[in-house]
């Protein structure tokens, strides 16, 4: 259980339930021993259960890579580049630890770093292969653009401009790009994970 595990748990806020099941981790973190207070044992296996890097180490190794093209060059572990570059002491639990009273720190959400190869020991193994993914700068296009462009295919969209895991502006795109066919519905009541019977039938009913 390390500071930076802990503030992966930002991972879960863009849930349906995320917001609510975070407060109450917290809230029951501690539990009384004797004369002090100590971290529950419950509560480490929760975040082990909600922070899933150990069993799901793919996701780890190609969460920045699959955004990769021809022409956006290596992810050399964009997240934290960017972090460090724009956004300060915004995320430095360490300087909030030396100075309380100074700026929260704030959760991280589902951005990967190389520094959890240390929280995560199902990841150690990755080390090697995590390197050479994050300095590819030779990636091939993901999909053709062209096969998609005005599609012929009845397709329907539910989308949420409140989605901390998709980019709002970029999933708009490319509901564009495929054109006339593209049904897009918008509703920020579900959110990213949102997929139920209620939601497939009305996308469903959409497409035709």
């Amino acid at each position: 259980m390390t500071p930076r595990r802990f503030l992966a748990l930002g991972t879960l806020l863009g849930g349906v339930w995320g917001t609510e099941t975070l407060h109450q981790l917290i809230s029951d973190a501690f539990v009384d021993v004797g004369d002090k207070s100590e971290l529950d044992y419950r509560f480490l296996l929760q975040v082990g259960d909600a922070t899933h890097f150990d069993t799901n180490p793919l996701y780890w190794l190609l969460q920045e890579a699959m955004f990769c093209g021809p022409s956006t060059g290596a992810a050399n572990w964009s997240a934290e580049r960017v972090m460090k570059k724009d956004f300060g002491k915004t995320f430095d639990y360490k300087a909030v630890l030396a100075a309380p009273s100074s700026e929260p720190v704030f959760f991280t959400g589902e951005m990967v770093f190389p520094c959890l190869l240390e929280d995560f020991s199902q990841l150690r193994p990755f080390k090697e292969a995590a390197g050479l993914i994050a300095t590819k700068a030779d990636w091939p296009a993901i999909y053709s653009e062209q096969s998609l462009r005005d599609t012929r295919v009845p397709v329907a969209v539910a989308m949420s401009d409140e989605d901390i895991y998709t980019d709002f502006a970029s999933t708009n795109c490319t509901a564009n790009l495929l054109g006339q066919r593209c049904n897009i519905w918008v509703s920020e009541e579900l959110k990213h994970h949102g997929l139920c019977e209620a939601v497939l039938d009305t996308l469903f009913r959409m497409t035709r």
